[in-house]
């Protein structure tokens, strides 16, 4: 990880920049799909739906086949829209994002996979409560793991702030939300050593909501304000001083490099 943003997103402004919704939302749900069969794939190896938890193969890199620039955090209820944002980095602006949408869908699969599986069924009972939560707590803990070296590979962690994911968003000296999810990638940024972007490039390889619940962590004045005018700017800054980028990842990490300078992340 090189940098970290708040992105406080308005879907007049993701609109206005979305002219073809529609169609960008699809190409979304298209990246989502495949960012999540690789993610099945390369974790089928640590888990399975019996429940046994195989220790051995840990210590593997997870995500080889996915090469993102930008981690996408945000709310389950905002979902659609950063489908539609994922989209738009990556059609016109050339960034790859990676929307964490992903995992919280592989969480509760694996899950409601584990109460119909062959050894339930051997079985013929319903597993009781306590394995219930065994199950999950290993299934949350692998999780939380891979989520964090995802976030370490990308070379950018952008939060997607809205008053789904943030309790009070003008609070400019706490961040303060009803996800736990959300929490645990908030705190895991704060963690993670930020690299220099030379370095970090070349190390990559090719909700219920429940009010009662708030996990609250103090402002780190290390994550940038960001907005979305910012990637147009960017692109617009790289049309009029070049020609134009036929490689859309290169175009990406232009369009980044000039997002870094202008936000004096270097």
């Amino acid at each position: 990880m090189f940098a970290k943003f708040d992105l406080e997103l308005q879907e007049e402004e993701l609109n206005k920049y979305c002219k073809r919704g529609l169609s960008l939302h699809n190409k979304g749900l298209e990246i989502l799909n495949e960012h999540q069969e690789i993610f099945k794939d390369t974790l089928k190896p640590y888990l399975d739906v019996d429940g046994r938890f195989d220790a051995s193969t840990i210590e593997k890199e997870w995500f080889p086949k996915i090469n993102a620039q930008v981690f996408l955090s945000h709310s389950h209820a905002d979902e659609q829209s950063v489908l539609k944002l994922a989209s738009l980095l990556k059609e016109k602006y050339g960034v790859t994002c990676f929307v964490d949408s992903v995992v919280w869908k592989y969480a509760d699969e694996l899950i409601e996979k584990f109460e119909t599986s062959s050894r339930c069924i051997y079985l013929k009972k319903l597993p009781c409560k306590e394995e219930r939560y065994k199950y999950a707590s290993r299934v949350y803990m692998l999780l939380q793991g891979a989520l964090a070296k995802m976030m370490n590979t990308t070379e950018c962690v952008v939060f997607v702030n809205t008053h789904n994911s943030v309790l009070n968003i003008s609070n400019r000296h706490l961040f303060e939300t009803t996800s736990p999810w959300i929490y645990n990638e908030r705190l895991m940024a704060t963690l993670l050593q930020a690299r220099p972007l030379e370095e970090q490039r070349l190390s990559v390889v090719v909700e219920d909501k429940q009010d009662e619940w708030k996990f609250k962590v103090p402002k780190d004045d290390s994550f940038r304000e960001l907005k979305l005018e910012d990637f147009e700017k960017a692109f617009n800054q790289l049309m009029n001083d070049t020609k134009r980028i036929g490689n859309k990842r290169l175009m990406g990490e232009k369009v980044l490099e000039y997002i870094y300078v202008h936000k004096a992340v270097y």
